[in-house]
């Protein structure tokens, strides 16, 4: 687990109580540096990440929850499936997308 002290200010993970594996850094380097432009394109009160294990039995299948507070919008969203990077992926595009939108 990151300490939540390396975490940039307004980023909160929930959920990732991952054991330390090949990913484990690399998923935290991802939401990091997403927070970090995400706060660059528009200085957000809060961005929110939580994951939930759906099914532990045999392959994993996860819920992944992403929410930014923004200048009084909330963006959201989420993603459901078995590859935790691919999750992860896949709901930072789904918040860039509205990100930019929101920027326009």
């Amino acid at each position: 687990m990151v300490d939540k002290a390396e975490l940039p200010e307004g980023l909160e993970l929930v959920g990732f109580d991952l054991a330390d594996g090949v990913y484990t850094d690399v998923i935290y380097k991802e939401l990091t540096n997403f927070a970090l432009k995400t706060q660059k394109l528009i200085n957000p009160l809060e961005i929110k990440f939580h994951l939930r294990k759906l099914r532990d039995t045999g392959k994993p299948l996860y819920s992944l929850d992403g929410k930014i507070v923004a200048g009084g919008k909330i963006l959201d969203a989420n993603v459901e499936g078995y590859g935790l990077m691919d999750l992860i992926q896949e709901v930072m595009n789904k918040l860039e997308t509205q990100v930019m939108k929101l920027r326009r």
